[in-house]
């Protein structure tokens, strides 16, 4: 019965958090333009160009159910519940120093605020490629814990398939471990020669799970290797790994894996803050130690799981500094912390508990947990307004006969009410390229920021015309005109507080067409003529 109830807490909490994310059945994000409104063949030939042709059939095949949107919502969240699910049970079979500590680990990764991309269309595999790998260890485990066969060869074709994506490669380090833990009991008896003996032995009877990742990685490297415009994208080069590392370690110490950094404003400002923290954190954990130390009350175990969260943290964001990404909580960035509430949620419920006593530490993890659901069901309400901001920019558009007329012509764009996209995002080429299209149903025009007009030349642009994914595969032109500037205002209607948004989520369940006024209400578009 404990059981049944602590899952029931966890799927609660989870859709407190995300919940809002089935409610969000129409508005799009960054690469999700390059999907949306595009036949199959276009849809598989961006596909090819980066080498991942079963994202490409996946693509087709949810495109044509119902408006192309809801179903992947309804994926993505039954994907990260499937990981939180997994996640307890992992939680759940490895030994704790105190009951009930699973459960809030769980809790408070379930809700973490982070990973806000998740709510792209493009997006979905990374979730259901983690909840495989979730799914993986978990059946990895039970084969160990049962002798069978036929859990450890699902686990096997399972994490096969979650190597798609390659972040997994890395923290596949951490089922292998978890497998070894399960083994303990038989490899570290007797004398340390023996152990050491049965533990060779170990590794050769679990040769497919150690081969797997190196078969996948050098078989996708030579036969799914990204090309033309895409060549080299996310290649490891030598030497990255020492850079790597440094990196990570220092996105560790920055707090950049910590919702709080968000707050902490811009260097030198910044900095000054994160090591004021960092200082007050390390003496208080200090002091609390050195406390229940006199008082005989330490318990070293905890301190065992810091370092353990501390390590998967690093592990989770390893992989992306290797490619030179960032995994941070800014715009398009934060689809890179795919990895990061696992180790974030034992770190800090470890935390909490070596700095408070036994009651306290549960409710200041709980704390933890009801400030993470907030957050993240608070950006879901801002990507939601910032989809009906979406809706308002292509109405504005349209109704601007000059930009109408400017076939195939560039039009530049200026966004000065762009602290209104949710977490400091901005539009990419595609994107306004996109707008343009869907406001006069061609694509003939090429959108651009102004701020970037100078990294583009003919070429490139006829180039990046050929394929049609980015949204002016129309545009043919023997020179480039810039037609004019269109800056985006803020209008009359401001939904800045979160209240606001959620009163907009109502307008948008209930009265279509009053919320197609509100996003209206929301852009004014002011139009200069000529390059500027």
């Amino acid at each position: 019965m404990q059981k049944r109830s602590d899952y029931t807490c966890l799927l609660l909490a989870y859709l407190a958090a995300w919940g809002l994310l089935l409610l969000n059945t129409g508005f799009v994000y960054w690469d999700d333009w390059i999907l949306l409104h595009h036949d199959a063949a276009t849809r598989d030939a961006f596909y090819a160009l980066v080498a991942a042709p079963q994202k490409g059939m996946m693509h087709n095949l949810l495109q044509e159910i119902g408006n192309g949107v809801f179903i992947y919502r309804i994926l993505v969240f039954l994907a990260y519940a499937v990981v939180a699910a997994c996640f307890l049970w992992i939680l759940r079979h490895v030994r704790q120093a105190e009951p009930g500590y699973p459960l809030l680990i769980a809790l408070l990764a379930a809700v973490y605020p982070a990973n806000q991309a998740r709510i792209a269309l493009i997006d979905l595999p990374y979730g259901l490629t983690l909840a495989a790998f979730f799914l993986a260890t978990v059946l990895a485990m039970v084969g160990e814990y049962r002798h069978t066969l036929v859990p450890r060869i699902a686990a096997l074709v399972l994490f096969a398939f979650s190597f798609f994506t390659k972040s997994l490669l890395v923290y596949y380090l951490v089922p292998i471990l978890l497998l070894v833990y399960v083994s303990r009991a038989t490899l570290l008896t007797g004398g340390s020669w023996q152990s050491c003996g049965r533990l060779i032995r170990w590794g050769f009877t679990h040769l497919d799970y150690a081969l797997l990742p190196i078969a996948f990685f050098l078989l996708t490297n030579r036969y799914l290797a990204p090309n033309t415009i895409y060549e080299g994208y996310n290649a490891v080069t030598p030497g990255a790994l020492p850079e790597a590392l440094v990196a990570s370690t220092r996105s560790l110490l920055n707090l950049s894996w910590f919702p709080a950094v968000r707050w902490f404003g811009e260097p030198p400002l910044r900095h000054i803050l994160v090591a004021s923290s960092l200082l007050a954190a390390s003496a208080w954990l200090a002091w609390s130690l050195l406390r229940q130390a006199r008082a005989r009350r330490l318990e070293p175990g905890w301190l065992v799981v810091l370092v353990v969260g501390a390590g998967l943290l690093l592990l989770a964001i390893l992989p992306y500094h290797v490619v030179n990404k960032t995994p941070a909580f800014d715009d398009w960035l934060s689809r890179h912390q795919l990895l990061m509430p696992f180790g974030c949620a034992i770190l800090l419920v470890a935390f909490c508990r070596l700095v408070l006593p036994g009651q306290l530490a549960r409710r200041g993890i709980m704390v933890l947990v009801l400030i993470g659901a907030l957050l993240a069901a608070r950006d879901l309400l801002w990507y939601y307004a910032d989809g009906v901001r979406q809706v308002g920019v292509i109405a504005a558009l349209r109704a601007n006969d000059d930009i109408r007329a400017a076939q195939n012509q560039v039009v530049l764009f200026e966004d000065r009410a762009g602290d209104t996209n949710a977490m400091g995002r901005f539009y990419r080429f595609y994107e306004y390229s996109a707008f343009l299209r869907r406001a006069f149903g061609d694509a003939s025009r090429f959108g651009e920021r102004r701020s970037h007009w100078h990294e583009w030349n003919l070429e490139k642009i006829r180039q990046r015309a050929g394929w049609r994914h980015f949204n002016f595969g129309d545009f043919d032109a023997d020179s480039l005109v810039v037609a004019g500037t269109a800056t985006l205002e803020r209008g009359d209607y401001r939904p800045d507080s979160s209240w606001q948004r959620l009163a907009l989520l109502w307008t948008g369940l209930t009265d279509r067409s009053e919320l197609e006024r509100r996003a209206s209400a929301m852009v004014v578009l002011r139009w200069e003529p000529g390059p500027g």
